[in-house]
């Protein structure tokens, strides 16, 4: 059954709300910013509010945005997992004071992913970032379950996907509970599905815009496809094992490909700012520049003969003996 990627219900008899996290963590209205002021909204009437989550993850800025929203509210929060909590869903599906999972639902953590672009230093300075926020989310998960941040590294955070059915999740001191209801809307063979895969599949179910989902899984290239997904009705059938084809690293080079030309956008669209700024600057260039000429001018002034009689360096004034002398010369 298809259904919005976030949704809001109140009961008002007993106080409890729910909202829907079902899709791209960061995308539609599974930001962090509609979601705070829907969750705001409902924390004003209701005592208890579920969060109900199916999403392969996304953005980890916009998940832990999420995340920190329910640890610091007042309300009880119960999350519940309905299909796939993976990556950053994951972690949001941790916030909940309570927290369910779904028959047949599955949690998933790895570390984090970027799409990052650029020379050596660039890409050390990205790793560095990458690593501060696997600790945060290791120390997270650290938290809530009880194990200590040295085993979580070593077997949840180990640059692999870590799936937990259930059982497992409950085992691990992850989950609370176990529903009866079954999962619903999850990937075939998800375990084996590459995170372009996972996405592209919700996509399909929740109708993200084309342009949001090649950004989401342009920042994934970790693991290829052994197919590029032509079409989203290909995802029926997911093969067990990957090899390493000519088409997946078409497919890559395809994908580094639609990067560039957003980088080149960008560019572009700094370029014209850039040439923008310059013809402001220019302007006020020829403006201060006849500011500077017009005191220039005022400066040379013409003395009359006038003006040099009134000179107070030079006093009009002559004797009698000057008199005589101009009267007998005639001057």
């Amino acid at each position: 059954m298809h259904k919005p990627n976030c949704s809001i219900t109140v009961s008002a008899e007993e106080s409890i709300a729910e909202i829907l996290i079902y899709g791209i963590i960061g995308e539609g209205d599974n930001n962090a910013k509609t979601f705070l002021k829907r969750f705001q909204e409902l924390e004003k009437t209701a005592s208890r509010i579920n969060i109900r989550i199916n999403s392969p993850g996304g953005s980890v800025f916009e998940g832990l945005a999420i995340f920190n929203v329910l640890k610091a509210s007042k309300c009880v929060i119960h999350t519940y997992n309905d299909g796939v909590a993976a990556s950053m869903a994951a972690m949001i599906l941790l916030a909940g004071n309570i927290i369910h999972m779904a028959k047949g639902s599955l949690l998933m953590f790895h570390n984090v992913s970027s799409g990052e672009y650029g020379n050596a230093e660039q890409m050390r300075k990205a790793a560095d970032t990458m690593e501060k926020y696997d600790s945060i989310i290791t120390d997270l998960i650290a938290q809530r379950s009880g194990k200590s941040v040295e085993f979580i590294k070593a077997n949840w955070m180990n640059f692999e996907d870590n799936y937990f059915t259930p059982d497992e999740a409950i085992e691990a001191g992850l989950i609370d509970f176990i529903e009866t209801y079954p999962a619903e809307n999850i990937p075939q063979n998800i375990q084996t599905l590459t995170l372009n895969q996972m996405a592209a599949f919700y996509q399909k179910q929740y109708g993200i815009d084309k342009p949001l989902f090649e950004k989401f899984i342009t920042g994934f290239k970790t693991k290829f496809s052994n197919k590029k997904i032509k079409n989203m009705d290909e995802l029926e059938e997911v093969p067990e094992t990957t090899t390493d084809t000519l088409e997946q690293r078409v497919f890559v080079l395809e994908e580094a490909l639609t990067a560039k030309e957003a980088d080149i956008a960008e560019l572009k669209q700094r370029v014209d700012a850039l040439e923008n700024t310059l013809v402001e600057q220019e302007a006020d260039i020829e403006e201060l520049s006849a500011k500077l000429k017009a005191p220039a001018q005022s400066r040379t002034k013409v003395i009359t003969p006038v003006d040099r009689v009134r000179q107070p360096s030079k006093p009009n004034f002559e004797t009698s003996f000057d008199r005589e002398l101009r009267s007998r010369f005639g001057k």
